[in-house]
């Protein structure tokens, strides 16, 4: 009797995602990475996703990236390394009028002055010719994530990457299992759900450029 009920709250559980949700086929387990944490008690943490691995994360600025952003709080940076490429990210909480001579998006630009915003620079490989990638990303609401509704963006000149955030893998009206989804065009080309015990979806196919920053911004948030 026990077990019956077990599954008909399963089912009642899958029925009510799949009703919030539409089905993305970014979530099969073609796509999905293996994730492991490296936190032992006599060495930083580091987490391998895919065939890319995060170095440990340090306090402050790094030298390589010169600062954009002034008085930038709990700053951090790391590398993203892996198929023969190393990938350094800056991450800040910044306010939102740090960015008020740059165009944001009107979901961002919305945002009061003294709203907290998460921030990230991506230094690429220099000899690949790519710009610098920055990755802006608010904080949602319950109601905005109960929809999957843009929480930030990862851009360059002239190419944006949308991020939207969304309870999909949690109950409705909570933070539970919080998925970032990042989608060009229509598409969703990765996604991923920080914490304990994180998931990595990446879209398979997708050119080595985009893969590259993609991987990196994902750091950014496993490591957060």
């Amino acid at each position: 009797m026990r077990s019956m009920i077990v599954i008909m709250l399963l089912l009642i559980a899958g029925t009510a995602t799949a009703q919030r949700f539409p089905k993305d086929d970014l979530y099969d387990t073609a796509h999905q990475w293996r994730v492991s944490i490296d936190d032992g008690w006599f060495t930083a943490k580091t987490i391998t996703y895919g065939d890319y691995s995060t170095s440990s994360r340090k306090n402050g600025i790094s030298p390589a990236l010169a600062p954009t952003i002034k008085t930038p709080g709990k700053a951090f940076y790391f590398n993203v390394s892996g198929n023969g490429t190393t990938t350094t990210v800056q991450t800040a909480e910044v306010t939102h009028i740090a960015f008020l001579n740059s165009d944001l998006p009107d979901f961002l630009s919305k945002a009061s002055d003294k709203a907290t915003l998460f921030y990230a620079l991506f230094d690429l490989p220099a000899n690949e010719g790519q710009q610098r990638w920055e990755m802006i990303l608010k904080s949602s609401t319950y109601m905005e994530l109960n929809a999957d509704k843009p929480a930030g963006i990862l851009r360059t000149a002239g190419e944006n990457i949308r991020i939207t955030a969304n309870n999909r893998f949690g109950p409705a009206n909570s933070y539970e299992n919080l998925c970032y989804v990042f989608k060009s065009g229509k598409k969703s080309v990765a996604a991923v759900i920080p914490g304990a015990t994180p998931e990595v979806w990446v879209r398979n196919g997708l050119d080595p450029a985009t893969t590259r920053v993609l991987t990196a911004a994902i750091g950014a948030l496993l490591l957060r």
